[in-house]
């Protein structure tokens, strides 16, 4: 959503920034687990839980708007900006604002005025003193204009002021939304340039309009593809394969320290598929994590793969770990450099190196298939899986989009991250494909920008991007519906899982150390959305890794269907809806 983003891990996103529907019963945001923050985090928290005593009475909020639109100026009441945001309803001081917009504006704006962004304080204070916090604020502060009328004493910046308001909404009983902040406003008027905020609302009404309207296409679809009748097996239970879990150690090139890994190997006792004999090479899939988690948090996948006879390759990418993040929060670590976009797919191709030479004096790894491996990444590790199989970054796309993203408000978080590269010299190589990697499993993956369509057509193997639709940190529709329509490889395959979240497929990282968020903001448990990713992902790499054709009847949405554990349902497809064409923009028509 913001610039600064691009300097916080995975974990602090999932502490920002959350829209939950207008619907959403009040929920205690603030509540974090004991040793979480330490030190100046907890004098910070303190001062958050004063700002609640001292939010501004009633008489010092805004009570009137002035907007300027097309160089006329004029008042509305707050109160009429309430009855458009709980009822909908048009007020006659409101009418010209609605002549004036382009259609479908005035009911995105509502939308947008009731969502309701549950943020920890704490963190959100954190946030806000970063050294970009400024460029937050500003961007905001850009929706407003200097006001003429207000006390001349009153000396507080648009960034000052607006600060202020963000965090005492944050503690108030109604919490973060944009018609909240407006109450909160310490000022009798708050004056606005509407035209920046409907220009706001436009690009961003797809995430609460379209959406919709966008899955049950997609739902039509899958339905359409249907291929009775459906297979039997349950590739949600393990396979015949016990494992054992081995530690190693490697180095990747430009990396300070060591890089660690766990390798799940089944064992050749039991190397039994069935009535089959396995064949002579171990499959090999290599797994990455996302931004502030650690290699425990897809063990879960690693595991239900080894029990079918993949070896599993977990990795921990050092600066983007969790242990990281949790020196970072404590004072203790710089964020993550913008570097660490590239190294990621390179401790694949190191790890991959070691496993080479260790497999010519290590007859245990003698048998692993080191030309032919599989990925699988979560967020940031969907990513290093794409860049690693093949998809191109592309400069020359963000430095076309990322100048004008400093300037305006969008609600899609990843592309902070994203515009991360132009941080590194121009000059520096971008390559990240390693050929060896035959099949990517991208799961919640960023790539609107730092690939874009260019970037995402270089891409030759098989892919499935899985997606979930109630996602706000890589939102479905620009992250991985739109550009899923980009790739040309043979075989591609969408997996949407509704109801499902930017965390539903992070298993648990075997810490405590971890902010303790409302259940709401999760989405439903990862226990309900976890085993249809696992019988997915090991359909796919039978089919595309092992080259398994009878496992092409199980990528279908008969089989789909069976994976269902309510709330969570998923649809497969492997084109979009034609009725969802898209245009030179990137959006959905």
């Amino acid at each position: 959503m913001m610039r600064l983003l691009r300097k916080l891990p995975q974990a602090s996103l999932r502490q920002f920034f959350l829209p939950t529907s207008p619907e959403s019963p009040q929920r205690d945001s603030t509540s974090v687990k004991a040793g979480k923050f330490t030190g100046a985090a907890k004098v910070v928290g303190s001062a958050i839980a004063g700002l609640a005593m001292l939010a501004p009475s009633p008489g010092l909020s805004a009570e009137v708007i002035n907007v300027t639109l097309r160089s006329i100026s004029f008042d509305i009441p707050l109160s009429d900006l309430e009855l458009l945001a709980d009822q909908g309803k048009v007020s006659t001081n409101l009418s010209f604002v609605e002549i004036a917009s382009q259609p479908g504006q005035i009911e995105s704006l509502r939308a947008l005025l009731r969502t309701r962004f549950d943020l920890n304080p704490t963190a959100l204070s954190q946030f806000l003193a970063l050294p970009e916090g400024d460029i937050l604020l500003a961007r905001i502060g850009s929706l407003l204009l200097d006001d003429a009328a207000s006390d001349a004493t009153d000396t507080s910046s648009n960034a000052e002021l607006l600060q202020e308001t963000i965090l005492t909404a944050s503690v108030h009983r109604d919490g973060l939304s944009l018609i909240n902040l407006v109450r909160q406003y310490p000022r009798e008027r708050l004056v606005l340039d509407v035209g920046q905020v409907l220009a706001l609302v436009s690009e961003n009404s797809d995430f609460y309009i379209r959406r919709p309207e966008i899955i049950r296409a997609i739902q039509d679809q899958a339905n359409l593809d249907r291929i009775p009748p459906s297979p039997q097996a349950d590739l949600t239970q393990n396979g015949p394969f016990t494992w054992r879990k081995q530690p190693l150690t490697f180095r990747t090139p430009g990396r300070p320290s060591f890089s660690f890994a766990d390798l799940y190997l089944p064992q050749p006792a039991n190397r039994k598929l069935g009535n089959r004999q396995v064949e002579a090479k171990t499959p090999l899939v290599i797994l990455s994590h996302g931004l502030g988690s650690n290699r425990r948090t897809l063990a879960y996948l690693a595991e239900h793969l080894a029990s079918y006879g993949y070896a599993g390759l977990v990795l921990e990418h050092s600066e983007t770990s969790s242990d990281r993040f949790n020196r970072f929060l404590s004072g203790m670590a710089a964020p993550p450099s913008a570097s660490e976009l590239l190294l990621r797919p390179k401790d694949i191709s190191a790890a991959l190196d070691h496993l080479t030479e260790r497999a010519k004096h290590n007859p245990n790894l003698a048998g692993l298939d080191l030309a032919n491996v599989g990925i699988a990444g979560q967020s940031l590790g969907a990513y290093t899986a794409l860049a690693t199989g093949g998809a191109q970054i592309n400069r020359a796309q963000l430095e076309s989009y990322c100048p004008e993203e400093i300037s305006r408000f969008t609600l899609n978080i990843s592309i902070p991250l994203q515009c991360r590269i132009l941080d590194l010299p121009s000059e520096t190589d971008l390559t990240t494909q390693d050929t060896r990697i035959k099949a990517v499993l991208a799961i919640n993956p960023l790539t609107s920008q730092i690939f874009g369509q260019a970037g995402i057509e270089r891409l030759d193997v098989p892919v499935m991007v899985v997606s979930s639709s109630d996602d706000y940190v890589a939102p479905a529709l620009p992250e991985q519906l739109q550009p899923f329509s980009w790739f040309r490889t043979t075989h591609k395959y969408l997996l949407l899982a509704h109801k499902g979240t930017h965390f539903s497929f992070i298993g648990d990282d075997g810490t405590n150390e971890v902010v303790a968020l409302p259940e709401g903001l999760l989405g439903p448990s990862g226990k309900l959305a976890q085993p249809g990713l696992q019988a997915m992902g090991l359909a796919f790499f039978n089919r595309h890794l092992r080259g398994n054709a009878e496992y092409s009847a199980y990528l279908n949405q008969t089989y789909v269907d069976s994976l269902r554990r309510s709330p969570i349902d998923y649809s497969l497809v492997e084109d979009l809806p034609a009725s969802l064409a898209l245009n030179s923009e990137n959006e959905v028509q």
